[in-house]
């Protein structure tokens, strides 16, 4: 890996030479806060680390400006000297022409690729390069995007280099056309940069120090220590296999159970056919709370969904999507679940699904760890007493960063991953494995699971 350079900049407009080599000779301040970034963005801690080291600086009046968008120019410099290469003295008039130039020699693009320097750069573009210039492997794992499957984009996602964000229908996107935003490309910097300063890693919960306990667990280009107390993934990777889109686990102890997940997006479901196929367990959408509004809503599918899947013989579950910024919230969240359960009888797990949006106007960005587990806690602490089994749902990301695991260990774990087998570091008894299966008697995808517990 070659020395990591640290004075990466974003230029203040890079519209020329002059600009370009203007702002090289301001770097010798460090930029630590700008009067646009809050401690409460999403973004707040790569710019600030970024600005600290000189990685990157503002603009003259102290704004950052998180939302313009970046050109090639600006994106070219950026990753190739956070890839680690050198700077690139220009070959023409415009400043970048350099940087452009080595990407062609390197072959992260191709001559004619980028046209126009000063232009906006797509999120899918960038992901091209960026993947070429760290010369990462071919990921091992399917897409968890409903909008790209690009290898570039998931060779990134499968580093923890990005992430995507979930849009108003609950799905996670990459937007690959979107142009890319200031905000966005110091996240991805500051990822790149320690992805360099720790080694690329497999960003699939690899573990350091001796033994069989690591005192640490890598996820994406970040070092988290072990939680104390948290039973550990006891799950042979090298049994998982698909059997016509189903999955399956070779044992001898372990029994498992073939599910599916559904809400109203799935539409109208002949459930007999669902039971035919060999589908044993559905955990279905009881309802969500608005990620702006914070209003309770039922799915509108909901009753015909529940009743459909009782009669046909299937285990049932159900789900909440949560958006609780609060204990109280939670608790309400509950009471609106279990009140509208009263006529119906459940064989399998009440779950809390809480997730993170990604979108600037959800309310429940910058979610507080501790006020997410006492919230989680408290919904399923109603759910239990109502003589219900609870289960909290979340992904790698949500349950690395955003939860503390050793606070709700006590309770049942849905963990979501689509991939070919499950990575994270910690034990759950529900695997959700895809998000485009294909079951007799749904039309379009639908949400695959395996469950490792008998419940019914």
């Amino acid at each position: 890996m070659k020395k990591l350079i640290i004075c990466i900049l974003i230029a203040l407009t890079l519209l020329s030479q002059i600009a370009g080599s203007a702002l090289a000779a301001d770097i010798s301040k460090p930029v630590r806060t700008f009067s646009d970034v809050a401690d409460t963005d999403w973004f707040f801690k790569y710019v600030s680390e970024l600005s600290t080291s000189n990685v990157l600086i503002g603009y003259p009046d102290g704004t950052f400006k998180p939302e313009n968008t970046v050109t090639y120019g600006e994106a070219l410099k950026l990753i190739i000297l956070a890839a680690g290469y050198n700077q690139q003295a220009p070959i023409s008039t415009h400043w970048a022409s350099g940087y452009l130039n080595f990407a062609i020699i390197k072959g992260f693009v191709e001559v004619g690729y980028i046209q126009n320097l000063d232009a906006p750069a797509p999120r899918l573009q960038i992901a091209r390069i960026a993947s070429k210039a760290l010369n990462l492997a071919a990921p091992s794992i399917r897409t968890p995007f409903a909008d790209t499957s690009s290898p570039y984009v998931l060779s990134l996602y499968e580093k923890g280099i990005v992430e995507g964000s979930y849009n108003t229908d609950k799905v996670l996107v990459f937007n690959p056309d979107s142009n890319i935003i200031r905000s966005e490309i110091s996240a991805i910097i500051w990822r790149i940069n320690n992805l360099n300063k720790s080694g690329t890693g497999s960003g699939t919960g690899s573990g350091t120090g001796s033994g069989t306990q690591p005192a640490q667990i890598k996820y994406g280009s970040q070092w988290l220590d072990v939680l104390e107390g948290v039973p550990v993934n006891s799950y042979n990777p090298d049994n998982f296999y698909l059997s016509n889109g189903v999955m399956q686990y070779r044992s001898a102890t372990v029994q498992t159970y073939a599910g599916i997940d559904v809400s109203r997006y799935q539409g109208t479901i002949d459930w007999k056919k669902v039971k035919a196929s060999g589908i044993s367990f559905v955990i279905i959408r009881l309802g969500y709370r608005g990620y702006e509004t914070g209003s309770l809503n039922l799915d509108e599918n909901f009753e015909q969904n529940i009743k459909g899947a009782t009669e046909a013989g299937l285990d049932v579950g159900v789900y909440f999507f949560s958006q609780a910024i609060t204990e109280k919230e939670a608790i309400e969240e509950a009471d609106f679940v279990l009140s509208h359960l009263q006529n119906y009888k459940l064989t399998y797990p009440v779950v809390f699904d809480w997730e993170v949006i990604g979108g600037s106007a959800a309310r429940t960005d910058n979610m507080d760890t501790n006020i997410l587990c006492q919230a989680a806690a408290a919904f399923c602490k109603k759910v239990s007493d109502a003589g219900y089994k609870p289960m909290i749902y979340f992904n790698s990301y949500c349950g690395y960063l955003k939860y503390n695991l050793s606070k709700i260990s006590t309770i049942d774990f849905w963990f979501a991953q689509y991939s070919e087998k499950p990575t994270f570091y910690y034990n759950f008894q529900m695997w959700q494995y895809s998000s485009s299966g294909k079951v007799d008697g749904i039309n379009g995808n639908v949400d695959m699971n395996i469950c490792f517990k008998k419940y019914s």
